[in-house]
């Protein structure tokens, strides 16, 4: 099955692009939402480690509101993740069900050491799918990627295998940022992947974070991983890395919103936690008021990043805004 794990998905909503076309008001496709921002590990490649993972977690009431007007918004997905360990709000699951019974499908990203069984039957029918971050093959590795406990890795890989036996539905795939540390591990994953019946098992880059401290990370080389069968390697956002982008600002700032964990909602999850970002804070005005106002186009010297989740995106939403010549020989 194609889960368009190195692609984008803007030209499945053709409605939602032609309204953002012709200038009408349009709700995003997409919020990433931090439901709390304290984590459970200290992974050496984490993005949000500038945070030092002082968060707060959102507030249960509010967040209905919340949910109920993204779902009359049209409001598509949430993603649960972003720059703590969500799994650690005790109430995600309700999250998860009101967001769908407000229209809203719900996806989590998680290191999953608390994907628990009891999690799994409370959510897991109203889950379109769990991305497990493993990141190894073994307990050494793991904790020495993910500092966690040091024996995190075999909790995960049980956890993981339960919630596929218990076919609620979801689908369920694991993830690893390929790293020198674990790029010899990435066959031994594959296997274990499959023994357990994941629904997809992908290796990403690893993409600097322009706040991070990434002193401690060496990329891996995609080489030596690329023919491993099972395994599906992002070349295209590896390919990337190091090219300039081919478009100068970001539109995808139309399609995607982020709230972290103190309800402030942000240009991008890039830009989490920096006040100069800051469009307005839920507990304060409504979701819709503050994503009315956002910028309609973002500065690309502005992001500073590698590579973010919106390039694919930008790179179709530019050529739909410039296109080129002779357009009619497809």
């Amino acid at each position: 099955m194609d889960y368009g794990l190195d692609t984008h998905k803007l030209m499945l909503h053709p409605q939602r692009v032609t309204d953002w076309l012709v200038g009408k008001q349009i709700a995003p496709l997409l919020v990433e939402i931090c439901p709390i921002g304290r984590c459970n590990h200290r992974c050496i490649f984490c993005a949000y480690n500038y945070t030092d993972y002082k968060g707060d977690s959102l507030e249960y009431i509010k967040m209905l509101g919340v949910l109920l007007d993204m779902g009359k918004m049209g409001v598509k997905a949430i993603d649960w993740d972003t720059e703590g360990e969500p799994l650690l709000h005790p109430r995600l699951p309700e999250f998860i069900n009101f967001a769908k019974y407000s229209g809203i499908d719900s996806a989590v990203e998680t290191n999953g050491v608390l994907l628990t069984e009891d999690f799994m039957k409370k959510c897991g029918h109203n889950l379109t799918y769990i991305k497990v971050s493993v990141d190894a093959a073994c307990n050494e590795t793991h904790y020495k990627l993910h500092r966690g406990g040091k024996k995190d890795w075999e909790k995960v890989i049980k956890n993981t295998a339960n919630a596929v036996k218990l076919n609620t539905g979801c689908a369920i795939g694991i993830q690893m940022v390929l790293l020198k540390e674990n790029e010899d591990e990435v066959q031994k994953l594959s296997e274990i992947a499959k023994e357990i019946g994941v629904d997809w098992f992908v290796v990403k880059p690893f993409s600097v974070h322009p706040f991070q401290d990434s002193s401690k990370v060496t990329m891996g080389d995609i080489n030596k991983i690329k023919d491993i069968p099972g395994v599906t390697v992002r070349e295209q956002t590896f390919g990337r890395l190091f090219q300039e982008r081919d478009y100068p600002v970001c539109y995808g700032v139309n399609f995607i919103s982020n709230i972290d964990c103190f309800g402030n909602v942000t240009v991008c999850n890039t830009l989490t936690r920096n006040e100069k970002y800051n469009l307005g804070n839920i507990y304060k005005e409504s979701f819709k008021d503050i994503w009315e106002r956002r910028p309609r186009e973002f500065d690309i010297k502005e992001c500073k990043r590698e590579v973010c989740r919106m390039d694919k995106q930008n790179l179709y939403l530019w050529q739909l805004k410039n296109p080129s010549k002779h357009v009619n020989f497809i």
